[in-house]
């Protein structure tokens, strides 16, 4: 579904490797787009994500000292504006 949406109006690129991480200029725009055309679906599968695995990491970090975390290229950014926001919170 995702596919053909961005296939149908998304700037075609050539050289993408999708078995690699995308650079981050990509990853924004890609987001962005998402964003204007399709906000909806942008908050199922973007902001709403980020805020639950955000909040899963700040709760692991209360059980374990050391926590590494594996998320995708375009949940690193919001993950990281959520945690630096609610690590505020708490001081």
């Amino acid at each position: 579904l995702l596919r053909g949406m961005f296939s149908l109006s998304f700037p075609k690129r050539k050289g993408i490797d999708l078995t690699k991480v995308p650079a981050a200029e990509l990853v924004e725009e890609a987001i962005a787009y998402l964003r204007t055309h399709f906000p909806r679906l942008y908050h199922v599968l973007i902001a709403e994500r980020d805020q639950l695995m955000a909040a899963n990491l700040l709760h692991l970090g209360t059980q374990y000292p050391y926590i590494i975390a594996f998320v995708g290229a375009g949940h690193v950014k919001g993950m990281r504006k959520i945690l630096a926001g609610l690590q505020k919170q708490e001081q």
